[in-house]
């Protein structure tokens, strides 16, 4: 009976490990040589009957060379953008993007007022506490292009607001 206990106790830890490993970051984690990691993503919630929604996130890039994101999708959402927000003449702007440059070993933080990605035509509205996958398309600088998956965390206020 003891050895079950154990072995159910270690089998709950490591689920709740796993479970850690695939909730976004709350604080920046340090770049890490020859890795690309996004932390701190999240959705800011909408209403309901809002037909977009903002995201955000830092993306660190350890490698040696830049990288891009230049593309994203959402099974939730019917097209997923890249957007920067600009004060000009006393107003607020908003234009798309192309993509996202991260240079080698640096970070780019997608953040309100800012960068930001928009998030079109939910499926359904995302709710509070909810994760969403999101895959980016990720081109190095030798235009080898591969898949990032990132899953964003859905709330009110930004992990430091």
């Amino acid at each position: 009976m003891r050895h079950l206990v154990v072995l159910f106790a270690a089998c709950l830890l490591a689920a709740c490990a796993a479970e850690q490993a695939d909730t976004p970051s709350e604080s920046q984690p340090a770049l890490v040589q020859g890795e690309l990691s996004v932390s701190s993503a999240w959705i800011r919630t909408a209403p309901p009957s809002s037909g977009v929604s903002a995201g955000y996130m830092t993306v660190n890039n350890g490698l040696a060379a830049a990288t891009s994101l230049v593309g994203a999708t959402s099974a939730r959402f019917a097209a997923v953008e890249f957007h920067q927000m600009t004060m000009k003449d006393g107003q607020m702007r908003m234009r798309p993007l192309s993509d996202i440059a991260v240079m080698a070993m640096s970070r780019e933080t997608l953040e309100p007022g800012g960068k930001h990605l928009m998030l079109f035509d939910p499926l359904s509205p995302p709710l509070k506490g909810e994760r969403i996958l999101v895959t980016f398309t990720v081109q190095n600088s030798a235009g080898q292009q591969d898949e990032l998956d990132v899953w964003f965390l859905v709330r009110d206020t930004g992990p430091n607001e």
